[in-house]
């Protein structure tokens, strides 16, 4: 096995104007859009076609992986490209790279947040959302997850022509839900699930809460967890959602980490108790801004002022509040989101914020209370029934 430095020495010097051969064409590399742990992205021409591409150059070593993000873009559908996922056109071999040619996007919505100069209207937020869902939902269909949803990994399409039109990119952190193991670390920290950080058992709704931190980001222009430190990210999820589950807690491999026991109740470590049982990665304590509940966010947004901006606002927190169950068996899967956003249900209610800002209730509507009904007894009958009810709402 080559060493690191093996490898970095055979990495292929690429730079503007150069061309690389594939398989059936040429691409002209016009500029570099990228670049991550294990591969770069290139916007290129496509010779033949004279089309900009993306052709995402895997670096030495990494093929592997390349290998796998392929095998997956071709397991799906031809027509998954239609379902907000990025379309893959081939792959091919490049000296020591794997590349992997995709259609062009725009920019990340990473990018977009960095560079607006302004917040991004509710209504687009929502957009955003529904799309992301519907790609979800597709990768659902195939017993996949994502496992790495973050801004980076959701990609504007032309935001001049179609503004907020995403697509989600970078599948190779994808895998089978079958394939998922408690105490196995997946997804970027900011936006990984609870169950993850304890240990618990896994599925597909790892996705929906990393979708809830991307909406958040993109809605505050900011995270909502911190990075540097798994205890901080546990102390913001526990001011802001309460303590978890029981159960939860009890089977997780990971519990004893961040919390303790007194008097036959958990309680969360203190940062000094944390940082005795992990003497080579300490965390220190910090800046960043805490909320208490989702509601203080609308505190750093100018108010709602039409009532389309409230209704706007009314919707959103209520999806956030579905995909903000630190308990991932009271998460909403893609599915019930789907079907929910399809009947265009309206969320008009009352509710007291756990701030003093005069905003509307997010309680459940009646509606959504029926659906939701009539979803759990199919799933008395099974999943095959609760699927047939949902394609025909």
């Amino acid at each position: 096995q080559p060493s690191n430095t093996e490898y970095a020495s055979r990495e292929t010097l690429l730079t503007p104007n150069t061309i690389i051969s594939g398989n059936f064409s040429s691409y002209l590399i016009k500029e570099f859009k990228g670049k991550g742990t294990y591969a770069r992205v290139a916007r290129c021409t496509d010779l033949s076609t004279k089309e900009d591409v993306a052709v995402k150059m895997y670096r030495v070593g990494m093929s592997r992986a390349g290998r796998h993000e392929a095998y997956l873009l071709r397991k799906l559908p031809r027509h998954s490209h239609s379902k907000n996922i990025v379309k893959f056109i081939t792959s091919f071999h490049y000296q020591d790279h794997y590349c992997l040619v995709l259609e062009h996007l725009d920019r990340s919505l990473f990018d977009y947040i960095e560079e607006a100069q302004k917040l991004t209207h509710v209504g687009d937020i929502r957009y955003i959302a529904e799309q992301v869902l519907v790609a979800l939902r597709e990768l659902e269909r195939h017993g996949l997850i994502h496992a790495d949803l973050k801004p980076d990994n959701v990609m504007l399409v032309n935001q001049q022509l179609e503004p907020f039109r995403v697509k989600l990119i970078d599948l190779g952190m994808t895998m089978t839900v079958r394939s998922l193991v408690p105490g196995v670390t997946i997804q970027a920290s900011r936006y990984r699930a609870p169950e993850v950080f304890f240990g618990t058992k896994m599925n597909g709704a790892v996705d929906m809460w990393a979708l809830g931190c991307v909406l958040v980001y993109v809605y505050l222009g900011e995270n909502l967890f911190p990075y540097r430190c798994e205890y901080q990210i546990m102390r913001v999820l526990t001011q802001m959602f309460g303590m978890p589950d029981l159960l939860q807690l009890n089977e997780g491999l990971f519990t004893q980490s961040f919390f303790t026991k007194q008097h036959g109740e958990y309680r969360l470590k203190t940062l000094e108790e944390y940082n005795a049982t992990q003497p080579t990665k300490p965390c220190s304590s910090g800046l960043f801004r805490c909320f208490t509940c989702l509601e203080d966010m609308m505190e750093h947004r100018p108010a709602p002022q039409t009532d389309e901006e409230k209704q706007e606002t009314r919707q959103f927190f209520y999806l956030l509040r579905q995909l903000f169950q630190v308990n991932p068996a009271k998460r909403i899967n893609a599915l019930e989101l789907c079907a929910i956003h399809s009947l265009h249900i309206d969320t008009n209610t009352k509710y007291t914020s756990c701030t003093n800002v005069c905003v509307e209730d997010l309680h459940r509507p009646e509606e959504q209370y029926l659906l939701y009904s009539i979803i759990n007894l199919f799933n008395h009958f099974g999943m095959v029934l609760k699927f047939f009810f949902l394609q025909r709402l």
